[in-house]
């Protein structure tokens, strides 16, 4: 959800402005410029320490621009595939749409809410089933270059599948700096505290690149802290239409 300080050529109105909501796991405040749509899609690679390896693609996200504070966005599942030890299988991911605000804006704060509802493909499982959920998203202008987002948030889950319903926290922490006006990067913490589940801490770091005004490349690499060791790399692109 990167970067937090634009890495930006000079856009007018006709010229939108590309801040994408990838390659990070946390979210910015900034929405899509009215009448346009931004695409940002890519691909990733994990493998945990029990020898699995996985590729995902295309985590594509279509987000449209209905206000100067409002935007639409829905995400198509990613297909997933999976190996080890000769081993193979193809999962299907989630549908998904929502909205984003941007709800107030000073020179140094920014706050917006992300609430965002996860259709699954099929249900047969916790893991297929509906889920809503809420965040909170606030950006903090340090210097030009230099800002911090938090995110705060949390899933309800288990609707239409038979099982029970749940609850997810979820919260992060991230820091980005625009080293120039098209090439940045950024540092993030984040948390995933599953119902009845060990809590998953994660550290990523990545970097952006702006090829073009409608054209953005990145990349990034994340680790989980503690218990099974899960190590991913992605690269990705956003272009805005």
């Amino acid at each position: 959800a990167f970067l937090l300080i634009p890495t930006t050529l000079s856009a007018t109105e006709s010229e939108p402005s590309i801040n994408a909501d990838r390659p990070s796991f946390s979210s910015n405040t900034h929405t899509v410029s009215p009448y346009h749509i931004q695409l940002e899609m890519g691909v990733d690679y994990a493998h945990s320490d029990d020898g699995t390896h996985s590729l995902g693609l295309p985590f594509l996200l279509a987000r449209f621009g209905l206000t100067n504070n409002l935007e639409a966005r829905f995400a198509v599942p990613n297909v997933n595939f999976s190996w080890t030890d000769g081993t193979r299988s193809t999962a299907a991911g989630d549908f998904a749409f929502g909205f984003k605000y941007k709800a107030a804006k000073s020179k140094w704060l920014q706050l917006g809410f992300l609430p965002v509802v996860t259709i699954p493909v099929k249900s047969d499982g916790r893991d297929e089933a509906i889920a809503v959920s809420m965040d909170a998203i606030a950006d903090i202008t340090i210097t030009e270059r230099i800002g911090l987002t938090v995110n705060v948030g949390g899933t309800i889950g288990g609707f239409g599948a038979g099982t029970d319903s749940y609850f997810d926290f979820h919260a992060a922490l991230a820091g980005g700096m625009s080293f120039t006006d098209q090439f940045g990067g950024y540092l993030e913490v984040y948390t995933i505290i599953p119902a009845s589940k060990d809590v998953e801490p994660y550290g990523e770091l990545g970097l952006t690149y702006l090829l073009h005004k409608r054209l953005q490349l990145d990349m990034h690499a994340g680790l989980r802290f503690t218990g099974p060791e899960n190590a991913y790399v992605g690269i990705g692109i956003t272009t805005i239409l």
